[in-house]
């Protein structure tokens, strides 16, 4: 008959069995990291982006029209005077309207006052 590989001894099985719980908790352990550490690092060429430092805010629905201003044309008034008090340009003006001449302006007609982005040409000094 073969002899039995393991030890018959009851001490030396107890101080196998505890190597062998040891060397599987550190392997475990050691996945353990290495799966972390290769799940949270950061891959060559990968962009980092820093936290916003502003809280996210809600959007607009897109039913959400913007409000739209409107001025009654009055005597004596021109595109140029019109887009000086509202601190617009005469083009905007004229584009916000449909306008193609700027000195068929009537007594109680209604302009749109462009609002949002503005061009260039419309900042004032």
């Amino acid at each position: 008959m073969e002899k039995p590989i393991l030890p018959q001894d009851p001490k030396k099985i107890e101080k196998i069995r505890n190597l062998i719980f040891i060397v599987t908790i550190g392997i475990m352990l050691a996945l353990s990291i290495f799966f972390f550490w290769k799940a949270f690092s950061i891959k060559s060429g990968e962009k980092v982006e820093e936290p916003s430092s502003t809280p996210p805010t809600e959007e607009t629905t897109p039913t959400q029209q913007p409000e739209v201003s409107t001025y009654t044309v009055q005597e004596g008034d021109t595109l140029w005077s019109i887009a000086q008090k509202f601190g617009i340009s005469v083009d905007d003006l004229l584009k916000a309207n449909d306008l193609t001449d700027p000195d068929s302006l009537q007594v109680g007609q209604e302009l749109i006052i462009p609002q949002g982005e503005i061009s260039p040409q419309g900042m004032i000094p």
